[in-house]
């Protein structure tokens, strides 16, 4: 597959990522300013580790399932749909499973945001599996457009509900409301043509097979991204403010980089070339750079203007610096599932357990410019170990398509 059409794709899918990623930049400010502080941090604490829930994995089995087959986007949709249905099932589960977890860190004081979050998880597992349909047939204009809409919606929907004094239920809710307007917009050009669901034995199984796989390594890298987040507003709550609103834009960053990842993805799975990663690692070091530069030269401004005050904005250049490793990590975690590199989930779970036990170590008893320098080079040490392994020939899964 040429290098042409991987920069034609990617350019589409980022000019829709950058729309809602301007769009949630914009509904940031707008739950910064009419939401009470407390309600700020844990709405946006919880919606950033629902983020860590790797849907994704599901979009990438449904991504690498129609890839395979070469399907049209009408044969991949039918074939989908009971996908969907098993897939928000078990999600279900899993969720009632974690729900006593998930209130004592998140639902003490807001008990209603654990089955809001729920529906918003399960929104999100159809909206992303029918993304993956478009993805695998690389419809990404379509793909780039929808994204972009769903955007625009919960920027809508959401400044309405927290104006209407919704507050932390408001600000998640409007997440539900733009899943949904994405839904129908992708199943919109079926609308007038005989939509049938295929039960399709072997293709369900490949899509789950490749989802547990996906998951195991995406469910690790998740709760990485976030870990410094929940560990901050659980143990250190007079730091909040400062990550939080700097976590506005390296967290956007790393969901930015995400598009690249989904199309290196793409052309990986159809073509086997290493090549792919490496131009999407130096898009994503692009992308940070600038944003880097950006922020260093106006953040206080920035912050003056969109939060009413300079505070933090200091620190802002240092945690774009921090989540930089994480972008990447993300090409890297996405390379090594499409060429299916079965020790990345060992790897993963020992790193992110090792995370966990230096953040327990560090928090509290550093200040916030050590730790966050500490934590970013173990991340580039352990990205620079992975980067020279991933693509190497070793120990990988065989799935049957």
């Amino acid at each position: 597959m040429s290098q042409k059409n991987f920069f034609v794709s990617t350019f589409l899918s980022l000019v829709g990522f950058g729309v809602l990623t301007l769009a949630n930049f914009v509904y940031s400010i707008v739950t910064v300013r009419y939401l009470s502080p407390a309600d700020f941090a844990v709405y946006n604490t919880f919606f950033y580790f629902l983020l860590a829930f790797p849907l994704p994995s599901f979009q990438l089995a449904i991504t690498k399932a129609v890839s395979g087959r070469h399907l049209s986007l009408e044969e991949s949709m039918t074939k989908v749909l009971p996908s969907l249905w098993l897939m928000g099932w078990g999600l279900f589960v899993l969720y009632l499973g974690a729900s006593p977890l998930l209130w004592y860190f998140y639902g003490r004081e807001r008990p209603w945001l654990i089955p809001l979050g729920l529906a918003v998880l399960e929104a999100w597992v159809w909206l992303s599996g029918m993304r993956g349909v478009y993805q695998g047939c690389l419809s990404f204009g379509s793909y780039s457009a929808n994204v972009a809409m769903e955007g625009m919606a919960r920027l809508v929907i959401g400044t309405g509900m927290v104006m209407a004094g919704w507050g932390a239920y408001g600000a998640l809710g409007a997440s539900v409301g733009s899943s949904l307007v994405g839904i129908v917009a992708l199943l919109f050009p079926f609308l007038f043509s005989s939509l049938k669901v295929s039960r399709d034995e072997d293709f369900q199984r490949y899509v789950f097979e490749n989802f547990l796989k996906s998951f195991l390594v995406l469910l690790p890298f998740g709760l990485i991204v976030v870990l410094d987040q929940t560990f901050v507003n659980r143990f250190v709550p007079e730091w909040s403010r400062v990550v939080n609103l700097s976590s506005l834009f390296g967290k956007n960053l790393i969901a930015l980089s995400l598009t690249v990842a989904y199309v290196m993805f793409t052309y990986v799975v159809k073509s086997g070339e290493d090549g792919f990663l490496k131009r999407g690692m130096v898009l994503v070091s692009v992308i940070f750079v600038l944003a880097w530069g950006v922020v260093g030269m106006v953040g206080k401004w920035l912050f003056s203007f969109l939060f009413g005050s300079p505070t933090g904005s200091e620190f802002s250049p240092w945690y774009i610096v921090y989540c930089f490793p994480l972008g990447l990590l993300q090409m890297l975690v996405n390379y090594g599932i499409a060429m299916e590199r079965k020790w990345l989930v060992p790897v993963l779970w020992g790193y992110l357990g090792i995370f966990a036990l230096l953040l327990w170590g560090v928090v509290g008893r550093f200040s916030l410019i050590q730790i966050y320098i500490l934590i970013t080079v173990v991340h580039f040490v352990f990205v620079l170990v992975l980067f020279l392994t991933v693509n190497k020939r070793g120990d990988v899964w065989k799935t049957e398509r």
